[in-house]
């Protein structure tokens, strides 16, 4: 390559402006910033933010943020404000493009903080509009919500109609998740007469598609849908298309046409150059369709590719979709304990964002599924219309007070598994491990007595079964058993669903109704997950606890009830007491007996056993104990710890079995041995206790507070640390 020796800037800001970004890094390298003698550090500094912006569109991520952040350390001493919000706002995009989205946000706020400083509001409104876009990403939707009204509000104040309006589009599809399906509907009222562009009349037209579909408007969601794609195709909106796609897709799945849903979705994914996220929400929605179809063998593959795909761009509202599919996926094989496992991850997921539409949803399809009992489905179908009443959505509370009627009628069929002793099986704890025999030992000691028992353990230990087996080993067995997990229950509706409610204590509470504590009079309930119960609940509970007396909302009067408690959670209730999260005197209650499940990485003996156990569950033939040894051998299931213990090996022989049709025994061994080498992280053990030191250092030594840094459980980080 021929060396430049003079820099012209104006040729390189025509390379820009053309978008010729190959050319440009071209003429940077020719300059040989690194050598050359002419070039001043303000010039080094630009040329060098120059080359990773070209670096950046040309998509060579990694070598963009090197540039950038060398540029940064060039111009520290230059006192050049808006330059450096520009390379801030740039690191911010590499990041963002890479996943990085702390370091994003980071970057991102810096920008923002520096366009402000030198009055550049509209690019500080950028800025910030980008920031409302990770809350988004992140699941932080609450947040999202409140950084786009700000922007709608400084963009009036700065006279920036444009920012406003971007802001108002970002805010509606917010909304539209948070089930405020009135507030997007005045929203893009308000802002129609202002959208004269192509792109601003795209964006208005599928809007106002995807309201109509969450409505279950289907004229309307079909008429606007398709006036935004025509327009999206005049002026090549590739991504505004797909997403139109995408919703028609939504709509003919919500009203039963099932092979024009496949259509549209077979469409999305034949489209050159789709982007992951499109990819990712696709694919969950075309294993829903399959398993409404009974193609299930098709569902369980495309929902292991929506699994890698959603994890690829972190979108929290489809991966409790995809939970919600796989659910109906367990219930139409038959797999109850999957069925829970799956809608519980949904739930807990799509409450924990805000994400109250999906949630709604997926009480509904909870409703509907064949496994659930009677009174499960019930519950969930009441949670569904309480949701969709506060969301105003008729059509769907009408589909909800369908379903309820339904089951009313079909009740005289329906057998509920709380009812009696003989419809509520004992569950099947499988293990040959001392420590669980002994603690199955305690377990039935304790169950003779009505203490109140607390159920300690990592996730997928088999926390629930135990608080289930310990009901049915007690005098209450022919009473009912209730297991509410706590963190399924809309913040909102846990006091009335707990406690019950009379007439006028809230809107919408036109009757009286007893709440779950007083319906497992005689029987067991199950508090899970209670480390995520409210302070203000935890009082209430305290006091249900102490006095054996339930108040309904808006009665002066207790009622007494008789029900056995079991308290379950994953979290270290005692660190939570010290972060003031959890009252000391409610956990000293829960811990009149406490029983603590060890990980399935300390009882690596029961895996043969489990193995045998599920392969025989889920069908796919009967092996005996030594056979089950040696499928376990052959997959390397010993060299992996297994975080997500019981569960997770579950989880990962389903999948197994899903994708070996033919139940052939080697081509099984073939699919789990992939599955767990991909889990599997023995080649990283160095660096990962190097990383994992790291944390505990940073944490003073404390190992409690080291694992919530990395997001495990104590126990996990303390057996990594040590292999």
């Amino acid at each position: 390559m021929q060396t430049t020796t003079t820099y012209d800037k104006t040729l390189l800001d025509d390379l820009f402006a053309n978008r010729q970004y190959a050319e440009a890094l071209q003429y940077i390298d020719s300059l040989n910033v690194r050598r050359s003698r002419d070039l001043s550090r303000e010039d080094i500094a630009h040329l060098y933010f120059a080359q990773g912006q070209c670096l950046y569109w040309l998509g060579d991520y990694r070598k963009a943020a090197v540039k950038v952040r060398c540029s940064i350390w060039l111009s520290d001493s230059l006192n050049d404000n808006f330059f450096y919000a520009r390379q801030k706002y740039t690191l911010g995009q590499i990041y963002r493009e890479t996943g990085r989205l702390e370091e994003a946000l980071a970057a991102y706020t810096e920008s923002h903080a520096f366009f402000k400083r030198v009055r550049d509001y509209d690019r500080t409104l950028v800025a910030s509009t980008v920031i409302a876009l990770i809350h988004f990403q992140k699941g932080d939707y609450q947040r999202a919500i409140e950084v786009n009204e700000d922007v709608m509000q400084k963009a009036r104040l700065y006279r920036l109609p444009q920012r406003s309006r971007t802001a108002a589009f970002n805010l509606c599809r917010v909304l539209m998740l948070t089930g405020d399906l009135s507030q997007v509907g005045e929203l893009l009222d308000s802002i129609a007469d202002d959208c004269t562009d192509l792109l601003s009349l795209t964006w208005l037209e599928s809007l106002r598609g995807m309201l109509s579909v969450r409505l279950l408007d289907d004229a309307g969601a079909i008429e606007h849908l398709g006036n935004a794609i025509a327009r999206a195709r005049e002026c090549h909106y590739r991504r505004d298309e797909v997403v139109c796609l995408e919703y028609l897709a939504l709509n003919d799945f919500y009203h039963g046409r099932h092979a024009e849903a496949i259509g549209y979705c077979e469409q999305i994914l034949a489209t050159p150059e789709v982007t992951p996220s499109a990819v990712a929400q696709t694919l969950w929605l075309l294993t829903e369709v399959y398993v409404a179809e009974n193609k299930l063998t098709l569902a369980a593959e495309t929902g292991a590719k929506a699994e890698q795909a959603i994890t690829q761009v972190k979108e929290w509202a489809e991966l409790g979709c995809l939970h919600r599919a796989l659910a109906l996926l367990a219930d139409k094989r038959g797999d109850l304990q999957g069925t829970i496992d799956h809608f519980d991850k949904a739930s807990e997921i799509l409450n924990r964002h805000g994400a109250r539409y999906e949630l709604a949803v997926t009480y509904l399809a909870a409703g509907a599924a064949a496994c659930l009992d009677a009174e499960t489905k019930k519950e969930r179908l009441h949670q569904a219309k309480t949701l969709f009443t506060e969301m105003d959505v008729p059509k769907w509370v009408t589909q909800t007070e369908e379903a309820i009627a339904y089951l009313s009628l079909s009740k005289p069929q329906c057998k509920s598994i709380r009812s009696t002793k003989n419809s509520i099986e004992q569950p099947e704890i499988i293990t040959q491990n001392p420590d669980m025999a002994r603690i199955l030992e305690d377990a039935t000691k304790l169950a003779a007595t009505d203490m109140t028992i607390l159920i300690t353990g990592e996730t997928g230990t088999g926390k629930d079964l135990l608080a289930k087996y310990i009901h049915c080993h007690s005098k209450r067995v022919s009473g009912p058993f209730h297991n509410q997990n706590m963190a399924t229950l809309p913040a909102a509706l846990i006091e009335a669903e707990l406690f019950g409610y009379r007439r006028g204590a809230f809107t919408g509470a036109d009757g009286e109704k007893a709440g779950l504590l007083e319906s497992v009079n005689g029987g067991t309930f199950c508090f899970n997950e209670i480390g995520e119960m409210s302070l203000s609940m935890q009082t209430k509970l305290l006091d249900v606890l102490e006095s054996g007396m339930v108040r309904r909302l808006n009665d002066n009067v207790g009622r007494p009830i008789d029900v056995r408690f079991i308290a379950v959670t994953n979290r270290d209730l005692e660190e939570r007491v010290n972060a003031g999260k959890f009252r000391c005197d409610l956990l000293y209650r829960l811990r009149g007996a406490h029983l603590h499940l060890p990980p399935l990485g300390d009882r690596q003996d029961d895996l043969p056993l489990l193995t045998q156990f599920f392969l025989q569950r889920l069908g796919f033939g009967e092996y005996k104990l030594r056979e089950a040894e040696m499928i376990v051998e052959q997959c390397g299931c010993y060299r992996y710890d297994w975080p997500g213990n019981v569960r997770e090996l579950g989880s990962v022989l389903r999948k197994a079995v899903a994708l070996t049709p033919s139940r052939i025994l080697p081509e099984l061994i073939g699919r789990l041995s992939i599955e767990v080498t991909r889990l599997s992280k023995t080649d990283g053990d160095d660096d990962e206790r190097a990383k994992l030191a790291a944390v505990l250092e940073r944490n003073g030594g404390n190992l409690t507070r080291a694992a919530e840094a990395v997001g495990m459980p104590a126990s996990t980080f303390r057996r990594r640390l040590r292999k």
